[in-house]
């Protein structure tokens, strides 16, 4: 019973001593994926879709659903998708609010936060929506990147 024990102890430090291990701690993960949301909210509402688009992953999992549809598949996707946006509407401004930020170590962290979007032409003529978004952001060797968004906006019911 005693070699049992032992055989078991050693098992489980075994097995707790292989758990990839993040080189941030929660509280640095957690500001550094700050900073990309604080990023992705001056990118969008600056209209500065080139550096917009390097905040997300060129990993083949991305995708980016939007009210329980897949909109995009590749970071690709988004900058035309963007930049045809931009076309009609050349002012944006977006605003995100009640973030929090979930360390998932050694490399992931989910965000949820809520926001508001406001699109306008030359003219002030324009649209505004908002919603809330979860993301799974990745730690890249360029740093954190957006992995997998949904965003959705309330309806009615």
């Amino acid at each position: 019973m005693y070699r049992l024990c032992i055989c078991l102890t050693v098992i489980t430090v075994m097995i707790g001593g292989c758990q990839p291990k993040s080189s941030q701690s929660s509280n640095e993960i957690t500001e550094s994926v700050n900073s990309l949301l604080n990023d992705y909210q001056a990118f969008m509402s600056s209209g500065n879709v080139d550096s917009l688009v390097n905040l997300y992953s060129n990993d083949p999992r991305f995708h980016w659903v939007e009210d329980g549809k897949t909109a995009y598949s590749s970071p690709k996707e988004i900058e035309k998708g963007l930049k045809g946006l931009q076309r009609i509407y050349s002012q944006s401004h977006l605003e995100l609010s009640n973030t929090k930020v979930t360390p998932l170590p050694p490399d992931y962290a989910l965000i949820t936060t809520h926001f508001k979007q406001s699109l306008a032409d030359s003219t002030g003529i324009g649209f505004s929506f908002s919603g809330i978004m979860t993301i799974t952001a990745v730690k890249e060797h360029s740093g954190w990147k957006f992995l997998i968004g949904h965003v959705s906006s309330p309806k009615q019911r």
